[in-house]
């Protein structure tokens, strides 16, 4: 069998194997381009999340600093202690939903 032969004959097989790595080079590259925006996703909605937790704790900080003044103040009117009771109730569910949102992002895993 002539060299030029063979040449043509694999010619196709050589054409598909070329073919082949293109596309798997292009797949790559594309998988890449998607992991590096979903990984930049992730991290806003991380620092976003940070962010809800660290309001948390300063409002509950001061709900609590209310409830002191208050208590030191020796006696509220009804009203007063009702508002209170909703700013606590409110301060509690929001602290519940960012636990159960901190609860569906798993933790980075340490080294």
């Amino acid at each position: 069998m002539s060299r030029a032969f063979r040449a043509w004959l694999l010619s196709p097989v050589i054409e598909f194997l070329h073919h082949l790595q293109r596309t798997i080079t292009m797949t790559n590259d594309e998988l890449l381009q998607r992991l590096t925006a979903v990984d930049a996703s992730l991290a806003d909605i991380t620092t976003e999340v940070q962010k809800v937790g660290s309001e948390t704790d300063s409002l509950q900080t001061e709900v609590q600093a209310l409830k002191d003044e208050i208590a030191a103040a020796g006696g509220t009117t009804p009203a007063v202690d009702a508002a209170l009771a909703a700013v606590e109730a409110r301060a509690g569910s929001l602290a519940a939903g960012v636990k159960a949102l901190d609860d569906k992002v798993p933790d980075p895993a340490t080294p």
